[in-house]
C-alpha cells in the first residue's frame, strides 16, 4: 500500500472505474485493509478488459479471499487474457492451478503446445490424457527436458502421494522409449531418488519403472544404492540389478512369503505380496490368485499388491481370476487387475475368452472377460468379441461392441453393423454398435453411419441420429457433409448439435452458408459458432460479429464462442468487443 493511500484513505473505485484509468485500479489491487475495496477494482478491470490487468490479476489469485473474484474478471476479459493464464500452469505456486484451469475452461482454451498439454492434463488429473502428452513433449524435445522438469516438480510435492506415482510411471515410459541416451541417464536419476521417498507405495513405483529400463548405465547408482541404510531399498536393487545384466547371490524367499501372504497381519502380507511380484517367481501365482479373493475388512491394499504381482509374474493362467476380480465393487483392486491383464497381452486371450460365453458363466464375468479383451487390445480378441455380439444378453452384447471399439479393427466393421441392422427396432445394442463404428472409422463404417443418420424408418432414431452424428464427426469424413448438413434440420435439438459439432471437426467449407443460416436458433448458437470457428472460413465473420450482440439462453457462452471463432478466423484479437470488430470489419471489406 502506497504512502498515498494510507493518507487519503481508500481509493474511490467508482472514479477510477469512470476514468478507464488501468493504473489505478491495478493500484488498489494492493489495498490491504479493506477486501471490499480490493474486489471492487478486481471487477472493474474486468469490466474494462484493458489487457494491463491481465498479470497483475493472474498474481492477485494467489490469495484465496480474491481467488472468486479476480476468476471472474479474468473470464470477462477473455480471450487476451488465455497466453499469460497458460504461462501461469507451470507458476511454482501450484495453490493456483486449479482456478487457473477452471478459467481456461471457461474460455474454451484447448493446449496445442504438448508441454501445456501435459500439464493442464496433469492438473485436471486426466492421467491417460496428461501421459500421452509427456510422451509426446518427450519425442519433440531435444533432449527430453521439457518431458523431465514438470515430472520432477510433481514428485517434490510430498503431500500428493498418486500423483508422485503416475509422474513415476511416465518417467519410466520415456525411458524405455528413448533408449540408451542422455535422456534415459536423466529419467533413470531421477528415478533412483525416488526409491528413498517416504512411501512404500511411491517407492514400488519407481522400482517398477527402472525394471522396465534396460540401460547399462545405471548400474553404478544402483549398487552405491545397496548400501542404503534403507533395508526395503536394498531388497528392491537385488530386484533390479539382475533384470539389466549384473548378477548377485539371490537367497531363496518364494516359500516363506507365499506363508507370509497369510498371515493375520495385513501389512506383512500386503508386503510378501510385493515381493513376490519382484521376484517373479511361478511358484508365487497361485497362492497370489486366493489373495486377491481376501474377503477381511481392511484388505483391499493386500488384493491391489496381489493383483500387480500377477502382472508383474506375467503368468496367463492368472487371467481367470483377474477377470473375475473385475466383477467387483473395489475400483483400486480392479484398476490394478485391468493393468496386469494388459502385461500379460496376447498371451491372456485364450483364458479370457471362454469367460464370454453365458453357458458357463454369470452375465457379470462374461461383461468383465469383454472389457478386459478390450483393454489388452490384441487381435486375437476379435473372434471371441465378435461372436459375444450375439449374446442373448444386452450387457454382454454391448461390452462386446466396446471392446471392439477400443481395439479399433476393421475386420469388426460388418458384425457391428450386422447386430445394429437386427436390433435397431428393439432398441438395444445398438448405441453401443453405432459409437464402436466411429471409433474404428473407414469408408464401410462411414457409409453404414450415414446410411443410420438418414434413414428414421424406425422408433427411436433420434437416438441412433444423434450418436451417428457424433461417431461421423470422430471419423471426420467430407463426404459425409451433406447428409450432416441435413442433420441440421433433424426435430430434435440434440441432433442439432451434435451436427453442428461434426461439421466443425470435418471442417469443410461447404457446411459455412448453412452454418451461418442456423445461427438464429438459440440452442444451436454456441455449437454453431464453435463450428464456424473450426472451418475457418471468412464468409462467417459478418454474422459472428452480429452473435457478440447476443443476449439469451447462456449468452456469455454463446458471445464466448463467437469471440473465439472469430479470432481464429481472421487472426484478430479483439475478444468481445463487438465494435472493434465491426470498425476492422468495415476496414477490410
Amino acid at each position: 500500500m502506497s504512502f498515498f493511500q494510507r493518507l487519503f484513505g481508500p481509493p474511490n473505485i467508482e472514479k477510477l472505474k469512470a476514468k478507464r484509468d488501468v493504473k489505478g485500479l491495478i493500484e488498489a489491487l494492493d489495498y490491504e485493509r479493506d477486501i471490499s475495496v480490493r474486489q471492487a477494482a478486481t471487477k472493474a478491470l474486468g469490466e474494462i478488459g484493458d489487457e494491463q490487468a491481465i498479470d497483475p490479476l493472474i498474481e492477485t489469485l494467489k490469495n484465496k479471499d480474491m481467488r472468486q473474484a479476480t476468476a471472474e474478471a479474468l473470464i470477462e476479459i477473455g480471450i487476451p487474457a488465455v497466453e499469460s493464464l497458460a504461462k501461469a500452469l507451470k507458476d511454482k505456486d501450484r495453490d493456483i492451478h486449479e482456478i487457473v484451469v477452471e478459467i481456461l475452461d471457461k474460455l474454451n482454451w484447448q493446449p496445442k503446445v504438448h508441454e501445456f498439454k501435459a500439464i493442464y492434463w496433469m492438473i485436471k488429473r486426466q492421467r491417460k490424457k496428461c501421459a500421452t502428452a509427456f510422451y509426446q513433449t518427450a519425442r519433440f524435445s531435444l533432449a527430453g527436458a521439457r518431458a523431465v522438469d514438470p515430472l520432477v516438480t510433481v514428485l517434490k510435492d510430498k503431500k500428493d502421494e498418486d500423483m508422485r506415482k503416475f509422474a513415476i510411471g511416465v518417467l519410466g515410459q520415456i525411458g524405455v522409449q528413448s533408449g540408451i541416451n542422455e535422456l534415459s541417464i536423466r529419467v533413470a536419476e531421477v528415478l533412483i531418488n525416488c526409491i528413498r521417498d517416504q512411501h512404500q507405495s511411491v517407492r514400488d513405483e519407481a522400482i517398477r519403472a527402472l525394471k522396465k529400463m534396460s540401460d547399462i548405465r545405471i548400474i553404478e547408482p544402483l549398487v552405491a544404492a545397496l548400501k542404503d541404510e534403507d533395508e526395503n531399498v536394498r531388497k528392491f536393487v537385488i530386484q533390479i540389478l539382475p533384470k539389466i545384466g549384473v548378477q548377485l547371490e539371490k537367497t531363496e524367499e518364494v516359500e516363506r512369503l507365499i506363508i507370509m501372504l497369510e498371515d493375520e497381519d495385513l501389512g506383512r502380507s500386503t508386503d510378501a505380496a510385493k515381493q513376490l511380484g519382484q521376484i517373479g517367481d511361478i511358484r508365487a501365482v497361485k497362492p497370489l490368485c486366493k489373495a486377491l479373493f481376501d474377503k477381511r475388512a481392511y484388505s483391499e491394499y493386500k488384493r491391489i499388491a496381489a493383483a500387480k504381482a500377477l502382472g508383474e509374474i506375467g503368468d496367463p493362467s492368472a487371467a481367470h481370476s483377474l477377470v473375475h476380480i473385475l466383477k467387483g465393487t473395489d475400483r483400486k483392486v480392479k484398476e490394478a487387475a485391468v493393468e496386469s491383464l494388459k502385461t500379460m497381452g496376447s498371451s491372456a486371450v485364450k483364458h479370457i475368452s471362454g469367460m464370454l460365453e453365458l453357458k458357463y458363466n454369470d452375465r457379470r464375468t462374461a461383461m468383465a472377460a469383454a472389457r478386459a479383451l478390450g483393454e489388452i487390445g490384441a487381435p486375437q480378441a476379435l473372434r471371441p468379441l465378435i461372436a459375444a455380439l450375439k449374446s442373448e444378453d444386452g450387457g454382454v452384447s454391448n461390452a462386446a461392441a466396446e471392446a471392439l471399439g477400443e481395439i479399433g479393427d476393421q475386420q469388426a466393421v460388418e458384425s457391428l453393423i450386422d447386430t445394429f441392422d437386427t436390433n435397431k427396432h428393439q432398441g438395444y445394442k445398438c448405441s453401443e454398435c453405432i459409437e464402436a463404428l466411429g471409433q474404428i472409422g473407414g469408408s464401410r463404417a462411414t457409409e453404414a453411419l450415414t446410411h443410420i443418420l438418414e434413414y428414421d424408418t424406425y422408433p427411436n432414431h433420434k437416438f441412433y441420429a444423434y450418436a451417428a452424428a457424433k461417431a461421423l464427426g470422430q471419423i471426420g469424413d467430407p463426404q459425409t457433409v451433406e447428409s450432416l448438413i441435413a442433420a441440421l434440420k433433424y426435430p430434435d435439438s440434440k441432433v442439432n448439435e451434435a451436427a453442428a459439432t461434426a461439421l466443425g471437426q470435418i471442417g469443410d467449407s461447404r457446411a459455412v452458408e448453412v452454418l451461418i443460416a442456423a445461427l438464429d436458433k438459440s440452442w444451436l448458437m454456441e455449437a454453431v459458432a464453435t463450428a464456424l470457428g473450426q472451418i475457418g472460413d471468412s464468409r462467417a465473420v459478418e454474422a459472428l460479429i452480429s452473435t457478440l450482440e447476443y443476449t439469451g439462453h447462456r449468452d456469455g457462452q454463446v458471445r464466448i464462442s463467437a469471440a473465439k471463432a472469430l479470432s481464429e478466423i481472421t487472426g484478430q484479437e479483439f475478444n468481445k468487443d463487438i465494435t472493434h470488430w465491426r470498425q476492422w470489419w468495415e476496414e477490410q471489406k
